[in-house]
């Protein structure tokens, strides 16, 4: 007999609460004609500030972090255009559009069993103008130039080739796409 009166003190205690859910959602789907004009329909929804910082931020980690290659068949198979901006790199205030492996010679010195590299590569300059320099230097001191892909031309060898245009000075050129990014 105890164990009735429990169970039902327990149903009780709980049902009590839905029960008050249940008449403030009948309440508010009992709108009545006058009341709908005070509900609005803009479609606007309010989220707290540091909440929406918060997801922001978020957002933008996870695209920083993104493959970009997993990014593009994302988007291919969404059938939402590649994002139309590339980087591309500058060394000493000259945009480099090429580059080219002249020595690579990397191997382990025997007396010390340390690595020994000598890399040199041939930087081609927007203006033609050419430069060796070790891979390390390159790679050290290059920074990158953002640009808006125009557009996208394909030559007889089956290379594909971007026009783009800097946005910081308006300059427009075509560069390989093995050279961006």
């Amino acid at each position: 007999m105890e164990d009735k009166t429990k169970k039902e003190e327990d149903k009780s205690t709980v049902s009590a609460p839905l029960e008050d859910k249940k008449e403030e959602v009948k309440k508010t789907l009992d709108l009545k004609p006058e009341d709908e004009n005070k509900v609005e329909k803009s479609g606007v929804v309010e989220v707290d500030k540091g909440v929406l910082e918060s997801m922001m931020r978020e957002i933008e980690m996870l695209k920083e972090v993104a493959d970009k290659g997993r990014l593009a068949q994302f988007y291919s198979r969404n059938k939402k255009d590649l994002p139309k901006i590339v980087k591309v790199r500058m060394l000493d205030g000259k945009l480099v559009v090429g580059w080219k492996m002249i020595i690579d010679e990397v191997f382990e010195d025997s007396v010390t069993h340390g690595w020994k590299e000598k890399q040199i590569v041939k930087l081609v300059f927007l203006d033609g103008e050419t430069q060796e320099i070790s891979l390390r230097d390159f790679v050290r001191k290059y920074t990158h130039v953002f640009a808006d892909v125009l557009s996208t031309t394909v030559n007889n060898d089956g290379d594909e080739a971007l026009k783009v245009q800097r946005k910081d000075n308006e300059e427009i050129f075509e560069i390989g796409v093995k050279y961006i990014n």
